[in-house]
């Protein structure tokens, strides 16, 4: 009875420790902030050079998905003032932006894992590290990679039959 007790209290203290903020968009939940893999100045790049990049960063083969070059739709979400979502295409897990239209402070190629919602890249300004070189008007492109639609709950619900197998287990052996 112990091993079930410490058993469940583990379940529901993994289960209530995922990060469950998201911003909002409207009444559309765009999910919570996607985090940057990494940064470079590639230039003028084509697919394949930033398909490359991305595997050198990510240390795997990717599958170059899709690419907007063009035809945002970039809106700040609700109550931010730097904090920007774009729906996506592919729903990848990795999204490239390439900032275009001038000199920057910094690298002009940004990697993401767009864990948080695989609909909507969303991006947080200040954290590009360009200051007051930056808006959204300077993005030129999104590159999507590893377009997927499997749902992140699975993952919860594998990992919740693996923590019930060894209850089992463990009731067996007392």
């Amino acid at each position: 009875m112990k091993a079930l007790v410490k058993a469940s209290a583990i379940f529901l203290a993994l289960a209530f420790s995922v990060n469950s903020w998201a911003y909002m968009l409207g009444g559309t939940d765009v999910g919570g902030l996607d985090s940057i893999i990494g940064t470079a100045s590639l230039g003028n790049s084509s697919d394949a050079q930033e398909e490359a990049w991305v595997e050198s960063v990510l240390g795997f083969n990717v599958t170059f998905e899709y690419k907007n070059d063009g035809a945002f739709s970039w809106n700040i979400v609700d109550g931010e003032t730097d904090v920007y979502a774009q729906l996506l295409d592919s729903d990848p897990e990795f999204y490239l932006v390439k900032l275009g239209g001038g000199n920057f402070l910094g690298d002009t190629h940004v990697l993401y894992d767009n864990a948080a919602s695989l609909s909507y890249a969303v991006i947080d300004l200040l954290a590009l590290g360009q200051g007051a070189t930056i808006d959204i008007a300077r993005v030129s492109h999104i590159s999507e990679f590893n377009g997927t639609s499997v749902p992140e709950p699975g993952t919860l619900a594998l990992f919740g039959l693996g923590l019930l197998g060894l209850m089992v287990a463990a009731r067996r052996q007392a």
